[in-house]
């Protein structure tokens, strides 16, 4: 970051949680139902540890070796790991992550769906940045200015959309927004040096909104 340390990010979100805390003591209805499943511990063990192995692996790779013993041995316990934790939640009777959810062909499908867009906005949230830094020359607080229109209309339009799910149902929002990002996204891919600044903020926006 231009003047600021790149770990304030995460301090930031300190205060803002503590204040959630407190507004969900004072505003959150209080249940006292009381809960006899017991606490799903061989699940959750193994998918802490076998996440936490995928994750260090990952990051890791790229110093170690993508070849190097460790690297292989953590990739190997992950993998283990994650495939006894997908046996265990599908066979206990109370499970952390219901995975025999996944039968529900309509939720399947809308999962995956999610998961591709999710995948395609992060790149997009990532690649951008760079290119606006290192190819087009800008600073942090200029390609933070640039991306900036993006953020706000995904503030905006989250309780919108919210809204008109309501009122008009999911299919034809989700029509509007999925054709603002396919047109969006085929306009970035001839994203080069020659574009302005403002042409760069109206698609990323556009993006956005489909999205939202």
């Amino acid at each position: 970051m231009e003047y600021l340390n790149w770990r304030l990010v995460f301090y930031i979100n300190v205060p803002v949680g503590i204040i959630n805390i407190f507004m969900s003591k004072m505003f959150l209805p209080t249940f006292k139902e009381k809960v006899t499943d017991k606490f799903d511990l061989p699940g959750f063990v193994t998918s802490v540890t076998g996440f936490f192995c995928l994750l260090y692996a990952l990051s890791d790779a790229p110093n170690s070796g993508w070849t190097s013993l460790e690297i292989v041995v953590l990739f190997t316990a992950s993998g283990i790991l994650l495939s006894l934790f997908v046996v265990l939640e599908l066979t206990s009777a109370n499970p952390m992550l219901d995975l025999r959810i996944f039968k529900i062909y309509v939720f399947l499908i809308s999962a995956i769906a999610t998961s591709l867009i999710s995948m395609a906005m992060l790149a997009t949230l990532f690649v951008l940045p760079v290119f606006l830094q290192n190819g087009l020359g800008l600073t942090p607080l200029q390609a933070g200015l640039i991306t900036m229109p993006g953020a706000v209309v995904t503030g905006i339009l989250m309780p919108v959309s919210g809204e008109l799910f309501d009122r008009i149902g999911i299919k034809p929002i989700a029509l509007v927004g999925m054709s603002m990002m396919l047109i969006a996204s085929v306009l970035f891919t001839g994203l080069n040096l020659e574009w302005s600044f403002f042409s760069i903020m109206v698609v990323y926006m556009i993006r956005q909104l489909g999205r939202d």
